[in-house]
């Protein structure tokens, strides 16, 4: 709620936050309640036959490498700097092992389905953290995704922290 003194309620599904503005997002609360489809995937296409016998676009060849110079990065933070956020965590299968290995290091994994790893169900387009929380932002294959991926951006860059490092 942007008013001072605001009480918003938000749903807890499955030990999970759902922290969807309802006012801003054009995802509906109920549908994780009622465990509906959020994300959106053509089946029997044309393109989706093709799709499987090529390798996927949204696959980071450089993850590895570039994981590990972000673990450095976020070991030049003071300790109690290293939160990292990513942004649409999908269904678990991405890994950021090395990051999540520096010492002091706090991962918050979001995403707009409940079908993955997310600790927190958030629109990318209204996250729903304070100013300058976090000092990496983590964005993999979610913007060619989204609807308007300049909102996404903007709020991404609302959220980091001053000498922070998005990468996406």
């Amino acid at each position: 709620c942007d008013q001072a003194g605001c009480a918003a309620e938000f749903p807890v599904i499955e030990q999970v936050p759902v922290l969807i503005n309802p006012a801003r997002s054009l995802f509906c609360r109920d549908d994780f309640s009622l465990h509906a489809t959020t994300t959106f995937k053509a089946t029997g296409t044309l393109a989706e036959r093709i799709g499987r016998l090529l390798p996927s676009p949204s696959r980071d060849v450089g993850r590895t490498r570039s994981y590990r110079r972000l673990a450095d990065e976020l070991r030049s933070f003071d300790l109690d700097q290293r939160t990292v956020l990513v942004v649409g965590s999908g269904d678990g299968s991405a890994t950021y092992l090395d990051v999540a290995a520096v010492e002091g290091a706090t991962i918050l994994e979001t995403d707009v389905s409940m079908a993955g790893n997310a600790r927190i169900i958030c629109d990318a387009s209204d996250l729903p953290f304070d100013d300058g929380s976090f000092s990496l932002v983590v964005c993999q294959a979610v913007l060619e995704h989204v609807l308007e991926p300049d909102r996404c951006v903007q709020e991404m860059h609302r959220v980091l922290r001053s000498g922070g490092i998005i990468y996406a």
